[in-house]
């Protein structure tokens, strides 16, 4: 028996097309996707991908950030993509020279929206130990309390991730490998439906129900992390 050499092989974005048009049964084996049924494929796909981000942490690519902190600064604008902040965060004192190997750390407890407006004393300054995710904004700002009162120290905050966009043909996902049983039903569903071949679009959705219950609970067991980079200032409010 000859076993590969090769492994881990990951899908390009248009590979994920053209097999969920096939597996739709509007392509046969040897056919390839015209450049716009590519392109209408890779809008379906793009759905596909945002509506996982309703699916809750399972479903969710979490990592975490390093965050500067400014004397009298409590707001702090999240970069682009961050959808979420996870419990815990944690405060790493000024005076360690590299946060990543940290030997003095405070926890920052996530709260409310309720519980931040009920905070009596909020110019209170010192380490921070409560931190309020706003959500309502285009980009999540996270309010920390008491206000730091220090330059120099940094927060590392657990967050979760957009996926990143699917416009790139010539890319792979944003997903790991076990996720792509479910990405071909939930696609092929949406294009058979869009074709009104409705059976079809019915078996597959089931499927791909299925097989997301499966992919969720991997992704329960083994969380993707990474890490992310911030700049040194510009965008923090």
């Amino acid at each position: 028996m000859t076993v590969s050499e090769s492994q881990g092989r990951k899908f390009t974005v248009n590979e994920h097309v053209k097999n969920a048009w096939r597996r739709a049964g509007l392509i046969a084996v040897g056919q390839v996707p015209t450049n716009d049924e590519l392109s209408e494929g890779r809008e379906h796909l793009q759905y596909v991908i945002n509506e996982l981000e309703s699916e809750g942490f399972p479903a969710r690519n979490t990592g975490w950030i390093f965050v500067p902190m400014v004397e009298d600064t409590f707001k702090y604008t999240m970069p682009d993509g961050v959808q979420d902040l996870l419990n815990p965060a944690m405060y790493i004192d000024q005076d360690q020279k590299d946060p990543e190997r940290s030997d003095s750390e405070t926890q920052i407890k996530l709260i409310t929206e309720q519980e931040y407006i009920r905070l009596s004393a909020k110019s209170a300054k010192g380490r921070p130990y409560l931190v309020y995710p706003d959500r309502g904004a285009d980009q999540l700002i996270a309010y920390l309390w008491p206000i730091p009162d220090a330059t120099g120290a940094n927060v590392r905050f657990r967050v979760a991730r957009n996926y990143f966009n699917v416009d790139d043909g010539d890319a792979t996902l944003d997903l790991r490998r076990f996720w792509d049983g479910f990405i071909l039903d939930a696609l092929a569903a949406r294009i058979a439906q869009r074709s009104s071949l409705l059976k079809v679009a019915m078996i597959l959705q089931a499927s791909a129900i299925t097989k997301l219950k499966r992919c969720k609970g991997q992704a329960r067991e083994r969380p993707g992390t990474q890490a992310f980079v911030t700049h040194k200032g510009g965008h923090y409010a």
